[in-house]
């Protein structure tokens, strides 16, 4: 009853130009990863699993490779996403979601893939799956199951708003510029914590005379750690 309710509270507030679709009419192709067993190589294609897809980006640093005859030989297409194939976790960790942004990679059965058609940009594909509403189905649907998982039949069905091209392009457009901001504000505090961590480290032991007054890179009068 509540994800029903759901489903018809997220169409509530629409704009005439907009159309009501599910991710299915969208999308030339939903499916999922391989199943079978992988070899796991030092070189070669990029296996990807759900732990791999984070904050809106393949995070290749986690990710493993497989080896090129296991690839070619042992995996279908749709085990292979191409560029610009939209992905999302649908076991363990739900709902996160990545743009696939490089040539040989596979994914296993943890990551859907959605193929989109020229009725939706993958960038807006990425921000409708990433929506308060769509989550909330997510979160809803898979307390229903013992272990947390999305139903790629499921996710074919939900319902989102679709704007025309241009629109979608604005609105990928300014949420990007959003996201950039974002991260430039998250790299400064991260400096920041480390200033502070180092000052604290040096005004702990030495104490206060062994720092001298400069300008930081936030533009706040802070003392420098001087050699001494």
């Amino acid at each position: 009853m509540e994800l029903e309710q759901l489903k018809k509270n997220q169409l509530q507030d629409t704009s005439k130009e907009w159309q009501t679709v599910t991710f299915g009419q969208v999308s030339n192709r939903i499916t999922y990863g391989f199943t079978n067993p992988m070899p796991h190589t030092r070189d070669g294609p990029w296996l990807i699993t759900a732990k791999d897809i984070k904050n809106g980006s393949i995070n290749y640093e986690t990710a493993g490779k497989t080896s090129w005859k296991a690839f070619n030989e042992e995996l279908t297409d749709k085990s292979r996403p191409k560029k610009g194939t939209v992905l999302i976790t649908k076991d363990g960790t739900l709902g996160e979601v990545a743009i696939v942004d490089k040539d040989d990679i596979c994914i296993n059965q943890s990551v859907a893939s959605i193929e989109s058609n020229e009725k939706i940009l993958p960038e807006f594909l990425v921000l409708s799956l990433q929506s308060p509403s769509i989550k909330k189905i997510i979160d809803v649907t898979s307390q229903s199951t013992t272990i947390r998982h999305i139903s790629i039949t499921d996710l074919a069905i939900w319902k989102f708003l679709l704007p025309n091209i241009t629109e979608q392009k604005q609105i990928a457009s300014i949420i990007s510029k959003v996201y950039e901001l974002i991260q430039k504000k998250d790299q400064i505090i991260e400096q920041t914590q480390i200033f502070k961590k180092g000052l604290m480290q040096r005004l702990l032991t030495k104490g206060i005379e062994h720092t001298k007054f400069k300008k930081n890179r936030v533009g706040r009068d802070t003392r420098r750690m001087a050699n001494r």
